[in-house]
């Protein structure tokens, strides 16, 4: 599969620039999730078959062509509750590989499943939801195009209704040539396009009752009854802003039709038996999804308007939004104390987990990014490893590390403090090991220690990760020669693959 762009680049640019952070946005290439094969089939000849290959790749709530660039919202938090969520709707059905979530800055309902098995989730699709119920149905959905393996069914049949179009076409051809009569060929070119265009809508609308059929399958073993309700109210959210009224033309069911369906599951499992453990688990799934809720609007809408609304907070979530929004209008003084509140009103969770409402290491990355931008170092470092003591489970979290790691590279002398960088960098990297920003940052700390052979590895990583081999090779040559022989053993991995390919 090919290598992901990475998209982190962009948090060290702004930090170093001296602009504010409050959150990132950056841009990442969903072509870069594509498998070879997949890749191939999308770059057909600028021709009709070329056009509808392409079209094939609206599927499900797809808004943007896969070759697009996405702007992404950069949050952790965000994306773990996600992932989380995702997790346990994967694991009902029985699907074993790791699913990626991101969250898009796109303010329209919708979602959707990548060629390589990943999930890009618009902002709208969280903004502008009713509750917790919906958002699940999102998901579910996108989960079940990617357990059911639908784009590769989908391409392989495509390709032969191309075949029976081209066949159509080629028998018009033919009649025009004996007949020396062009209408002929334009009827057999018309049909054959027709014919493929119906059965590639009809095919895509079967593709999505599948996906639908997958949620029900995963909402049952789950015992998430409640989110047939969420589903129903979904679909005609949806139904209220389709513009194509003729059910063959659309690439999905009718929307009415859909939450019929949902609506008589609503009704036969309404008085099912729900354990206890599954409704605390929904209520917890509630509550952090409404923190989350308010968090991406401060992220997302203006400042001013978030600071005017919660400008006296009633609730943690409300001085958490009323922190970030401080933060993004560079009023970093102000928004320390407000964080510190909504830290200092959350306490110390029994068992702090991702769907802990108000999760105290990243409210806490706010007040790392407002320390950096007001030069406070020392304290910044402080206060990192005051939440490293407080974090049980002896988590590390990749936004905090990060900001951590920037403040060390640059501003501590002590070997001690780089090598305890290095130490939750590595940890971030068994999470996130194809981060490019991670690599750079460990090469560099290794080199500041005078460990070259690490950082050269770290290096040829890096390299290998944005597609330049010669320069990895460079670096690799360079590692190999390290008396340490996981270096060198990494190395020759490396050296390997660059001749390979």
């Amino acid at each position: 599969m090919a290598k992901k762009a990475v998209w982190l680049d962009q948090v060290i640019e702004r930090i170093e620039g001296g602009r504010h952070v409050a959150k990132v946005y950056s841009r990442i290439r969903v072509t870069d999730h594509m498998s070879a094969q997949d890749e191939k089939l999308i770059a057909e000849p600028s021709n009709f078959r070329g056009l509808v290959i392409r079209c094939i790749f609206f599927m499900c709530f797809i808004s943007q062509p896969i070759h697009s660039e996405i702007l992404l919202v950069v949050d952790e938090e965000i994306e773990l509750f996600l992932e989380y969520l995702v997790n346990l709707i994967k694991d009902s059905l029985g699907y074993r590989q790791k699913i990626n979530v991101y969250v898009s800055t796109d303010q329209t309902l919708n979602a959707m499943a990548t060629a390589s098995g990943d999930i890009v989730v618009n902002a709208g699709a969280i903004l502008h939801i009713k509750d917790y119920t919906e958002l699940i149905a999102i998901l579910a959905h996108e989960v079940g195009h990617i357990a059911g393996h639908h784009m590769t069914k989908f391409l392989t049949v495509s390709k032969d209704m191309a075949r029976s179009s081209l066949i159509t076409s080629v028998l018009g051809a033919g009649a025009a040539v004996l007949t020396k009569n062009p209408a002929p060929l334009a009827a057999g070119v018309f049909a054959g396009q027709s014919m493929f265009m119906g059965q590639l809508l009809a095919k895509l609308r079967q593709i999505e009752s599948m996906a639908d059929t997958k949620v029900i399958e995963a909402m049952i073993k789950l015992g998430w009854f409640s989110v047939f309700h969420g589903i129903v109210g979904l679909y005609r959210k949806l139904g209220d802003h389709v513009a194509i009224c003729n059910p063959y033309l659309s690439t999905h069911p009718m929307s009415q039709v859909r939450a019929a369906k949902f609506i008589e599951l609503a009704e036969k499992h309404g008085k099912t038996a729900v354990s206890s453990k599954v409704k605390n688990l929904l209520e917890r799934i509630k509550e952090k999804f409404e923190v989350m809720k308010i968090k991406l609007e401060s992220l997302l809408f203006p400042p001013r308007d978030t600071i005017a609304r919660y400008k006296s907070p009633a609730e943690p979530a409300q001085g958490y939004a009323l922190a970030i929004a401080l933060m993004r209008s560079n009023k970093y003084a102000a928004a320390i104390p407000c964080i510190g509140d909504v830290i200092a009103h959350a306490g110390e969770p029994v068992k702090p987990s991702i769907l802990t409402p108000i999760s105290i290491p990243h409210c806490s990355e706010i007040k790392l990014m407002c320390l950096f931008n007001l030069h406070r170092y020392q304290e910044l470092i402080e206060t990192f490893h005051a939440v490293q003591d407080r974090t049980r489970n002896n988590e590390v979290y990749r936004d905090i590390t990060m900001i951590y790691a920037l403040a060390v590279a640059n501003y501590a002398s002590s070997k001690k403090e780089k090598l305890s960088a290095i130490k939750a960098l590595k940890k971030v990297l068994t999470r996130h090991p194809e981060d490019v920003w991670v690599l750079n940052m460990l090469g560099r700390l290794f080199s500041d220690i005078g460990r070259e052979d690490h950082a050269s590895l770290y290096a040829a990583k890096t390299a290998m990760l944005t597609g330049d081999k010669e320069t990895a090779k460079i670096h690799a040559q360079r590692a190999s020669s390290s008396k340490d022989r996981g270096i060198t053993s990494q190395a020759a991995d490396i050296l390997s693959q660059v001749s390979d390919e």
